[in-house]
C-alpha cells in the first residue's frame, strides 16, 4: 500500500471513529444517561477511589488512563472532565480498536471491507457507556494479529485483562489451540492474563459484586420477554421504549454464524478454535453475565466476519 492509499485508509477509519462515537453517545444518553453509578463515566471516579462494585472495579485500564490525564490536565469540574477528557479518550479507543481490526483483517485480505461490515454491525451492541468497549476490541485484534506472527502475547493479554476479565478465557485460549510454537510463549499468555486479574485486587482489595454471581434465571427471564419492552423512559413527557438491540443483534448473528459454519472447514486455525470457542463463551455468559448487554459478545464479529467474507466475492469491476 502506498502512501496515498494509507492516508485515504487513515482518513476513512477516523470518519468510522467519529461516526461510531456519536452514535455510541446517542444511545448510551437516550438509555441511561452518564450518571449510572455502575458503569462508565458515572463509576469512573469510584473506580479511582476504589470504592466501586465488582466487576467495574477491576476493569481498570480505560479509569487509570483517564486518571493519569485527568492529573495532567487538571480538570476541575465534571463536565469539563466528561468533554475534555472523558469523550476524546473514548473516542481515542474507538479508533485504536478500528485501525487493529483494519489490520487484523488485512491478514485474510478484508482489510476495508471487514472494517466496514465491523463498523455497520457493531452499533447493535451499543446499549450502556461503557468505554472499555472498544479498548477490549483494539487488544485483543493486536493479541490475534501477534498469535497470527507467533509472537509472544503476555504483555497484550496483561493489558486485556486489566480493561476486561474476560479476555482471559479468549487470548490465552486461542493462543493455546491455535498457536503451535513454543510452550513458553503460550504459557506466558496465562501468566500475563494472571498478573492482569491479580493486580487490581491487590491495589483495591475486594469489591462486593453488584449483583448476582449467577444470572441464569434471570436471563431466562430475559430471554422469555425479549419480545416486549422491559422499561420505557420518560422524554419530554413522551413514553419511549427501552432500546434493546437484541432485536436487532439476533438475526445480524444469526445470518453471520450459520454463513460461517458453512465455511468452518476451508477457514484459518485462528478462527476455528475461536468458532468453537464462542460456543464456551455464550454457555458461560448465560450462566455469569447478563444476556441483555450483548457488547460482550463484540469479539464475535472478529471471527465471523473474515470466516464469512472473502476478497474475491466483492470486487466491483
Amino acid at each position: 500500500m502506498n502512501d496515498k492509499m494509507k492516508a485515504k485508509t487513515l482518513f476513512l477509519i477516523l470518519s468510522i471513529a467519529f461516526t461510531l462515537s456519536y452514535i455510541d453517545f446517542c444511545i448510551s444518553f437516550y438509555n441511561s444517561g452518564y450518571d449510572s453509578p455502575y458503569n462508565g463515566f458515572g463509576s469512573i471516579e469510584s473506580v479511582l477511589n476504589g470504592t466501586a462494585k465488582a466487576p467495574m472495579q477491576y476493569r481498570v485500564l480505560f479509569p487509570w488512563l483517564y486518571g493519569t490525564i485527568k492529573d495532567i490536565v487538571g480538570c476541575q469540574t465534571q463536565i469539563h472532565r466528561l468533554v475534555w477528557i472523558y469523550e476524546p479518550l473514548k473516542m481515542l479507543m474507538v479508533f485504536l480498536g478500528l485501525w487493529g481490526i483494519y489490520y487484523f483483517f488485512s491478514h485474510f485480505k478484508i482489510g476495508l471491507l471487514g472494517t466496514l461490515v465491523f463498523s455497520s454491525l457493531i452499533p447493535l451492541t451499543f446499549l450502556y457507556d461503557y468505554p472499555d468497549q472498544f479498548l477490549e476490541m483494539a487488544l485483543l485484534s493486536w493479541g490475534f494479529i501477534w498469535i497470527l506472527k507467533k509472537k509472544n502475547i503476555g504483555v497484550i493479554t496483561f493489558a486485556a485483562v486489566l480493561n476486561r476479565e474476560t479476555a482471559f478465557l479468549i487470548l490465552p485460549v486461542l493462543n493455546l489451540f491455535a498457536y503451535k510454537g513454543e510452550k513458553w510463549k503460550r504459557v506466558s499468555a496465562f501468566v500475563g492474563g494472571i498478573f492482569g486479574l491479580m493486580l487490581p485486587r491487590i491495589a483495591y482489595g475486594s469489591a462486593q459484586l453488584y449483583s448476582d454471581f449467577w444470572q441464569i434465571s434471570r436471563n431466562l427471564n430475559f430471554i422469555s420477554k425479549i419480545g416486549e419492552y422491559p422499561q420505557t423512559i420518560n422524554r419530554a413527557a413522551v413514553v419511549l421504549p427501552y432500546f434493546n438491540p437484541t432485536w436487532f443483534f439476533i438475526p445480524a448473528f444469526g445470518l453471520l454464524f450459520c454463513l460461517a459454519i458453512k465455511r468452518f472447514r476451508d477457514s484459518h486455525t485462528l478462527l476455528r478454535v475461536g468458532f468453537i470457542l464462542m460456543f464456551f463463551y455464550i454457555i458461560l455468559g448465560f450462566c455469569c453475565a447478563m444476556f441483555g448487554e450483548i457488547r460482550i459478545f463484540s469479539w464475535f464479529y472478529l471471527i465471523l466476519i473474515p470466516m464469512v467474507f472473502k476478497k474475491e466475492e466483492f470486487c466491483v469491476t
